[in-house]
């Protein structure tokens, strides 16, 4: 990521530019109306991504680009994404999913002229 400030501004304006946790940002001077471009180090943090009832949640870190999987207990499935990713407004997404036990699922085997198509898992 390549930053450059060649223009001055009016006083006003602060330029900001984000990649991955890294922050260039130029400010007006004050030494001969030039510019002071400086460097900062801007951890984007989602905190402890929420817990599943039924199930477990993993991740080795809560900082941007990280992830979490989603496990449910035996017997329970899970509804929603297994995995999830810190993003850079320091939210996870997609939303934690839920962990349903089986008897909350309605199987339905699909047939077509005697042959297995799928199986449909309907929650009620």
């Amino acid at each position: 990521l390549n930053f450059q400030c060649n223009e001055v501004p009016s006083k006003n304006l602060s330029v900001s530019c984000k990649y991955n946790e890294v922050s260039r940002r130029c400010n007006y001077g004050s030494c001969h109306r030039s510019f002071a471009c400086t460097l900062f180090l801007e951890v984007v943090e989602c905190g402890k991504p929420q817990n599943v009832t039924n199930g477990n949640v993993y991740c080795s870190s809560t900082t941007f680009n990280s992830t979490a999987t989603y496990v449910c207990d035996p017997k329970f499935r899970l509804v929603g994404a297994h995995r999830i990713y810190c993003n850079e407004s320091g939210r996870w997404h997609p939303a934690a999913p839920l962990c349903y036990g089986i008897s909350n699922f309605l199987f339905l085997a699909l047939f077509y002229d005697d042959t297995y198509i799928r199986t449909i898992f309907i929650l009620f």
